[in-house]
């Protein structure tokens, strides 16, 4: 009898824990709309597309960099990359702090991590460079929520898409991406506050690129694996090709490196990917799982992919 009271009382504890939680991110999410909304503009906001494919990401693109404890080393980072793209930070003036986020208003309940990570980044960078504006872009959101948690296996990773929405309600400061094409270089950085199989980060590079970005950088507060290694290292296709060839040969199909390749490729052709829009965290996921015991054989990654519903983005 005890032991059963006992029981009630944590189970009521970590409930009303829950709601109290849940009741508090949704304050903060609310608050940060109203706030957003408060200041928006009433500029017109020019037509955003969401690119069906992937674009792939640049060998020599930075791996991501850990926020740690200083913003720093993410400066210097920047600004070696403002030189590749022949300027500095002083004449570019401006960068956006891009962070992926779901609608603060639609999904009031959704903890929304990285926007409390992309406000001190916010922060820290003024105190670092004062003299360029570093503006929030709080107007892209998820428009899908992915539930990544609950996927189901190898095939959900490989074809589940982002689809990246344009909200100027939830724009806390002025931003001209917003409501013309630039003429000049819009400059991007990315911010998570986890860093996993890189899935977000090139999805949403994808977007602002295809609408006239230029994404210098990504960063995270932690990495799910500790790799934070981005655009794909060379010499992956003939691993991956190797790969699938010896786990069709488990299952007694007689296929070469190459035709499995061509075959893989096929399948995510009918979903607008390939193998070498990968991030390199995504494409060592496909090499460890294929053939495993505890991942997917071959056959079935196949049969996944071809039947695998194709995404179809709203407009």
């Amino acid at each position: 009898m005890v032991i059963e009271c006992m029981v009630n009382n944590s189970v009521k504890k970590i409930r009303w824990a829950y709601f109290a939680e849940s009741a508090a991110t949704i304050r903060e999410n609310l608050g940060h709309a109203a706030d957003a909304f408060a200041r928006r503009s009433g500029k017109p906001v020019r037509t955003f597309t969401q690119p069906l494919a992937r674009t792939p990401i640049a060998v020599d693109f930075p791996r991501i960099q850990p926020l740690f404890h200083s913003a720093k080393p993410l400066l210097a980072l920047i600004e070696s990359q403002l030189e590749k793209n022949g300027t500095t930070l002083a004449q570019a003036g401006r960068i956006h702090i891009a962070y992926p986020h779901k609608h603060f208003l639609k999904r009031p309940w959704h903890p929304n991590n990285a926007l409390a990570t992309a406000t001190a980044l916010q922060r820290d960078l003024k105190a670092l460079a004062p003299h360029v504006d570093w503006v929030m872009a709080d107007a892209f959101y998820e428009r899908v929520h992915l539930d990544r948690s609950h996927a189901k296996g190898l095939v959900s990773t490989l074809t589940q898409k982002h689809d990246f929405g344009v909200a100027p309600s939830l724009q806390s400061a002025p931003m001209d991406f917003l409501h013309r094409a630039p003429e000049t270089p819009a400059y991007f950085i990315m911010v998570d506050t986890s860093y996993e199989l890189g899935t977000t980060m090139a999805n949403f590079k994808s977007f602002i690129e295809a609408n006239g970005g230029t994404v210098l950088a990504g960063t995270a507060h932690n990495a799910w694996d500790g790799s934070w290694d981005f655009a794909q290292m060379p010499g992956n296709m003939p691993r991956l090709g190797d790969a699938f060839a010896k786990a069709a040969q488990a299952e007694g199909m007689d296929y070469t490196p190459d035709q499995c390749l061509a075959l893989v490729k096929d399948a995510l052709a009918l979903h607008h990917s390939s193998l070498e829009v990968l991030t390199q965290p995504e494409a060592f996921s496909v090499w460890t799982q294929v053939g495993h015991a505890r991942g997917i054989s071959f056959g079935n990654l196949l049969h996944g992919l071809n039947t695998a519903p194709r995404v179809v983005f709203r407009h």
